[in-house]
């Protein structure tokens, strides 16, 4: 076998100019790190700013350090909730994007582009390039081998000795999402399909539940126990288990989110 790359999963952020820093938290305002990344010299902060598209809004943790431009990373499923056509970019490559609002505890402000689903890519050294045989910006396949989930990732830009994967779906606190932002906003994303799904099974067993005539017993019976079923499974899949996860990874970190993982 080669030599194994580390793969990480990035999950949504903003990388800022100081400018638009200084407008959302205030006058020579400097940035706070949380936690060093595993690409050299970047950190996740404890700042956060909420990011508002036409249809909705999320909050957002920033990476340091600051940038010449303000710069928004999200998946292709924030940005249909926020309504924003992102499109797949290497980061710093803005031009022609969507913008967005940004607000911050001291002052809010509009961006006119830098909304972007992060294109895959490699960061390797000069070092590394070479062993590997890679150019900058050549384009190649990255090879995920597990056991029964292997997978080929296409499409994926070598760039400088980490393989990040800006579009995953998956809600991780190693890019500064802790784990009761990524519980809450999982659950917002399940509660429309959840409650479709459960009001349409209850409605479709409702005549057995209200039923009348011969033999209704047996059917109001076992009605009203369907019913009551699917409503408490319908209360713990919103309420009780976002909350068994916090607390299950609160107790052990990393047990449903492995963070990073060799191929």
């Amino acid at each position: 076998m080669g030599r194994k790359i580390l793969v990480e999963t990035s999950a949504r952020h903003v990388h800022v100019s100081q400018t638009d820093l200084e407008t959302l938290f205030g006058e020579g305002y400097t940035l706070t790190n949380k936690k060093d990344l595993s690409q050299p010299g970047q950190f996740a902060c404890e700042e956060k700013v909420t990011v508002i598209g036409p249809k909705g809004e999320t909050k957002m943790s920033i990476l340091g350090p600051t940038r010449a431009s303000t710069q928004v990373e999200v998946s292709l499923t924030d940005a249909r909730s926020l309504g924003i056509k992102a499109l797949v970019r290497e980061s710093g490559d803005i031009d022609g994007t969507q913008g967005c609002k940004l607000v911050g505890p001291a002052g809010e402000g509009e961006i006119p582009c830098g909304v972007i689903a992060a294109k895959r890519h490699i960061h390797m050294t000069p070092a590394d390039a070479q062993e590997f045989g890679v150019e900058d910006k050549q384009i190649v396949r990255v090879e995920v081998t597990t056991d029964g989930r292997s997978l080929t990732f296409g499409d994926v830009v070598g760039d400088d000795d980490i393989v990040e994967f800006g579009d995953a779906k998956i809600r991780v606190d190693e890019r500064g999402m802790d784990v009761v932002d990524a519980a809450i906003e999982a659950a917002k994303i399940r509660l429309r399909p959840i409650l479709m799904t459960s009001f349409a099974f209850i409605l479709g067993v409702l005549p057995l539940a209200i039923s009348t005539g011969a033999g209704s017993g047996a059917r109001t019976s076992m009605g009203i126990t369907v019913v009551a079923g699917m409503t408490t499974a319908t209360f713990f899949g919103i309420f009780i288990i976002p909350m068994l996860f916090i607390i299950v990874e609160k107790i052990g970190p990393g047990f449903f989110t492995k963070r990073k993982k060799d191929h």
